[in-house]
């Protein structure tokens, strides 16, 4: 399943130029899963980040969309206010 994640990568780093990409496949739950880091997700809601990442992943990927789990999508600055807890 390593072209999913591979899929996976391309469609975000091509939708969401400058995106820091951190996903990689899951062989417990078999899907692929993980995180995202763009500045463009400033300002927008929980629901609205998910809907356009996983809009995309949809319309690029189609049924191999299925193989995906979550992908988190955050801010640089909130990751890193995230990670200084």
């Amino acid at each position: 399943m390593e072209q999913v994640e591979q899929h996976v990568r391309e469609s975000i780093a091509r939708r969401f130029p400058g995106a820091e990409i951190h996903v990689g496949w899951d062989p417990d739950m078999e899907k692929v899963a993980g995180y995202v880091l763009w500045s463009g997700f400033e300002r927008k809601k929980f629901i609205t980040r998910q809907k356009l990442l996983f809009g995309a992943l949809r319309k690029d990927l189609g049924d191999e969309a299925q193989h995906v789990s979550i992908i988190f999508a955050h801010t640089p600055n909130e990751y890193e206010v995230m990670s200084a807890c």
